[in-house]
Formats: structure tokens, C-alpha cells, sequence
């Protein structure tokens, strides 16, 4: 038997296997290695993608707002904070917390017959705020914040305007001011003016009036103001008097140069419409029809007119002072007392020893005691002398400080430009001047 040497083919063929083997594995890690850095890509492009708003996400949405609902009501007789809350189903803790807070319980506590109030809460009954109408000008705020409850004053909107009257000087004061029909408040303003000591007026006279208006809209806010008048004689000579109010709260009316106008005295108590009788030491009486004193004035004037005190004082008496029916007597300082006589009664609750202010209204003008219509028997007494009312000169306050002079002659030129452009315009209506909203700052309780 031959032995033959074995040959060398097996070990290349062995050889080439882990050759081939190897190369499988180098490309299967080939595909994987694609494969992820690919994939990572795509992981990387992917996220970019996702935040791409679709159509529908284009616009954020609104929040959906808190639905709430409002119960207004006119306060009528018997209305209380606790039958409004009570009707409006909200719990008594409520409104006895809520009056706790000054402000509110100032208000509040008693509600004023015809202002309004509103209350709102949200559809399912929890409270929001409360609104109360103090007045005209001003309404109450109340909104909860947390366990708080925090209140404000707001004040409305306040129009003032300018507007102009012109009047022909009359007969008297008292027919003057009748004349142009002006409201009660300003024919009284007028009066004051015109009796102020400043000038005098005289039939004929054209007199120009210019007063400011308050509203709220279409509604009166205050009372207006008599700020001005121009008074011109048939000699076309002019007397201009302003009211002024100084940084020092002091108000009064001035000439034009500054000096006062205004008396610490009125001239007269009542709006007359003639003098009766005059002051006199031998004037027929109407009544006992003998000849004898008369130490004071008759001012005619209808029956319930009110009568003023004259100035600041003190009532001596208020009583039945035999002919002189229903009296009073008051003093001014330590040289005036003033008589007033045969009133139909006295102005409630006035008593004697009472201070009196300037303008008060003491009593009305009456027929009692020796008496034979509707008048107002007055007489004036100075150092325990009587005088002639129609005739005093009383004393005048003291003219603006100069520390105010600017800003005083910097107001007439004001009010004298409203003047000429109402003159000029024939504007009935009225100019709008100005518009003012002041809010306080809210307090908490």
C-alpha cells in the first residue's frame, strides 16, 4: 500500500471561510452603522416637524370669560343691605362682614330711598362687587379680594360750562334779580352781588351775568355759581365784580383791582318788592292812627318769603314781642343788634343763644301783631342806636392778599374772555369748559 503526503488545500479552503466570514461581518456592521446614523437623523428632523401648528392651532384660544349676572335695584322704602343680599340669595356673613368696612358701613348702613344699587356675582351665585349711587357726583364701589373686601369712592365725569345772562337794571335789587330768571340759587348769588356795597345799581343799567354749570351727563350735578357780572350805566361805564376763592379757602367777591365787595353784612334780610314804610321819629301809624316814631323799615314781600340773618350772630330771643307779633333779635359782634318783626313763624328748631351764620334763614315773612299785610318790620341798632337799615354803610372785608393778586387777576382775565366769547357767539347753550373725573385710592378693610 502507497502512502501518499496529504495535500494543503484543506487549510486554504479553511482560510478563505474566515475570510468570507469576516467579510460578512464588516458589512452587516456596515448596514447597521447606516442604518442608526440614519436614523438619527431623522430623529434629529422629526421633533423639528412635530411643533409645526397645524391650521387648527394657529391662534392660542381666549380664555372663556367668568359669566356673571347683575341685579340693579332703586332703593324704596324699608330697603336694607340685608334684603338686597337676601333677595340676591347670598349669605347673611356676606353683608355683616362687608359693613364692617368704614366706608362701606358709612354708606351703606342706611341706603337713600331712590339711588340705585347693583350687585353682581357669578352665574353660580358667588359675589363679585357691589355699586351704590351715594349722590349725583359719586357712587361706591365694593369688590371682594381674597377674604377682603375693598371699597373705593369714584367720582363721575363733571362738565362745567359757561353761560351768560343780560338783564336790564330795574326799579330795585329785588326786581333785578326776578328779572332774569335764573334759578332760585343764583337770583340769591345776584343779590349778594349786587348788594355787596360795591356799586350801586340804577334803572336802566345793563348788567351781564356769567355763571358755570355742573352736569353728569345731562343731569344737574351742584347748584350753579354765580363767578361774574359787568355792570354798564347809560354813560357806558363799567364795573366788573368777581368771585374769588384764595388758596386759603377765603371766598368773597372782589372789584376788578383786587378790592373787596362783600360786607361781612347783608344789605338786606328779605327780597323785597318795595319799602312799605321808612325809617322815621313821625310816621302815621296804620294802625292806632297816631303820629309816632318809626325806627326801622317795612319791607313788603309775600307772605312765607324767608328772612335772613344779616350776618353772623347770635339770637337774643325768638319769641311774641308784643306789636311786633312773632320776633327775633339777634346780635352782630359787640356793635350790631337787628329786629325782626311780625314773621308768620320761625325757622324750626331756632332757638335763643344760637350762633346764626351770614345768609341763614331765621324765619319767614308773616302778618303778626299790629299789622296790616304781609311784611318784614326790620330794624338795625348800632352801639344801642337805631339807624336807618337803608342807609348804613357797613364795614368791607379786607381786600385780596398780594401774595394773591396774581392769581386773582389772572381768574378775571379767565372769566372776562368767557364773557366777550359768549357776547360774541350768542351761544344760549353754553360753552363746555372743562371735564373732570377724579377716582380716590381704594382702602381695604
Amino acid at each position: 500500500m502507497d502512502y501518499k503526503q496529504p495535500t494543503r488545500a484543506p487549510r486554504r479552503a479553511l482560510h478563505s471561510r474566515y475570510l468570507i466570514f469576516a467579510a460578512a461581518v464588516f458589512i452587516v456592521a456596515a448596514i447597521i452603522s447606516y442604518v442608526y446614523q440614519n436614523n438619527s437623523k431623522i430623529s434629529q428632523v422629526v421633533p423639528q416637524e412635530s411643533i409645526i401648528p397645524q391650521k387648527s392651532d394657529e391662534l392660542p384660544q381666549a380664555p372663556t370669560p367668568t359669566k356673571t349676572k347683575a341685579q340693579t335695584t332703586t332703593i324704596q322704602s324699608g330697603d336694607t343691605l340685608a334684603t338686597l343680599f337676601n333677595a340676591a340669595g347670598l349669605p347673611n356673613s356676606l353683608w355683616l362682614n362687608l359693613l364692617k368696612t368704614p366706608k362701606a358701613e358709612h354708606y351703606l348702613d342706611h341706603l337713600k330711598i331712590g339711588n340705585t344699587l347693583i350687585i353682581t356675582t357669578t352665574v353660580d351665585n358667588k359675589f363679585l362687587s357691589l355699586s351704590y349711587e351715594i349722590d349725583v357726583e359719586n357712587f361706591l364701589e365694593v369688590y371682594q379680594s381674597g377674604n377682603e373686601f375693598e371699597t373705593r369712592i369714584i367720582k363721575k365725569p363733571i362738565t362745567k360750562t359757561a353761560k351768560l345772562n343780560t338783564t336790564t337794571a330795574k326799579k330795585n335789587v329785588a326786581q333785578t334779580v326776578k328779572a332774569t330768571g335764573l334759578s332760585k340759587p343764583l337770583q340769591h348769588q345776584l343779590s349778594e352781588m349786587l348788594t355787596s356795597g360795591l356799586t350801586q345799581i340804577h334803572p336802566g343799567d345793563r348788567i351781564n351775568i356769567l355763571y358755570h354749570e355742573y352736569l353728569v351727563g345731562d343731569q344737574k350735578a351742584r347748584n350753579s355759581d354765580l363767578v361774574a357780572a359787568e355792570i354798564t350805566n347809560d354813560e357806558d361805564k363799567n364795573v366788573r365784580i368777581v368771585k374769588f376763592t384764595s388758596p386759603d379757602h377765603k371766598t368773597g367777591y372782589y372789584s376788578a383791582d383786587g378790592k373787596s365787595a362783600q360786607s361781612p353784612f347783608l344789605k338786606t334780610p328779605v327780597n323785597y318788592h318795595r319799602v312799605g314804610s321808612r325809617f322815621s321819629y313821625s310816621r302815621l301809624d296804620p294802625v292806632k292812627h297816631f303820629t309816632h316814631p318809626h325806627l326801622g323799615v317795612d319791607l313788603d314781600a309775600p307772605r312765607g318769603t324767608p328772612v335772613k340773618a344779616i350776618g353772623d350772630g347770635i339770637v337774643v330771643f325768638c319769641k311774641r314781642f308784643g306789636g311786633y307779633g312773632n320776633a327775633i333779635m339777634v346780635k352782630y359782634g359787640n356793635t350790631y343788634k337787628a329786629l325782626y318783626g311780625h314773621l308768620e313763624k320761625f325757622s324750626k328748631g331756632l332757638h335763643a343763644h344760637q350762633v346764626v351764620k351770614k345768609g341763614q334763614v331765621i324765619g319767614y315773612v308773616g302778618s303778626t301783631g299790629w299789622s296790616t299785610g304781609p311784611h318784614l318790620h326790620f330794624s338795625l341798632y348800632k352801639n344801642g342806636k337805631p339807624i336807618d337799615p337803608l342807609k348804613v354803610q357797613f364795614p368791607h372785608t379786607t381786600p385780596i392778599a398780594q401774595k394773591y393778586r396774581h392769581q386773582f387777576l389772572s381768574q378775571e382775565n379767565e372769566l372776562f374772555n368767557e364773557m366777550k366769547l359768549l357776547q360774541e357767539s350768542g351761544e344760549k347753550k353754553g360753552i363746555a369748559l372743562a371735564q373732570t373725573k377724579l377716582t380716590s385710592s381704594p382702602s381695604k378693610r
